[in-house]
């Protein structure tokens, strides 16, 4: 005859477990302050909670990242990597996370609706009057 700890425990168990998991990855917090963060509240990326804890074990601190749409990652990558050059369309947005960001991000407002080829002349010819070479990021995040 099993004890009524022993029925208890699996659907205490499971209720449970997601739960502190939810709050030890930060999703909770996450939840209640509608950003991208951990549990300390520090920005993480709005990527999957395996590939950010991936990212974060490894060393980005001369890396070059060239991102394509601002925001918590940029924060992010701001803290982990040399620096951070990112496209993105909305001024207001820009403004307000590289306020948050380090001082080794480099921000530039895109025009909405750029695809493909225009796309790509585009950003060539931003990273040319920023005398950046196109080929110098070690990575892309689109």
């Amino acid at each position: 005859m099993r004890s009524k700890f022993h029925l208890a425990k699996q659907p205490l168990i499971a209720f449970l477990t997601p739960l502190i998991q939810a709050y030890r990855s930060g999703h909770i917090r996450s939840s209640f302050t509608r950003t991208s963060v951990d549990v300390a509240g520090r920005a993480i990326p709005w990527y999957s909670l395996p590939a950010v804890h991936f990212l974060s074990q490894r060393d980005f601190r001369n890396a070059n990242v060239l991102e394509f749409g601002g925001g918590h990652s940029t924060i992010w990558w701001s803290s982990v990597a040399n620096n951070v050059t990112t496209f993105e369309e909305d001024q207001n947005w820009i403004d307000k996370f590289v306020s948050q960001s380090g001082p080794n991000v480099r921000a530039f407002q895109m025009r909405k609706g750029l695809k493909g080829g225009a796309l790509r002349s585009a950003v060539r010819e931003i990273l040319s009057n920023e005398e950046a070479d196109p080929e110098m990021f070690d990575i892309v995040v689109v």
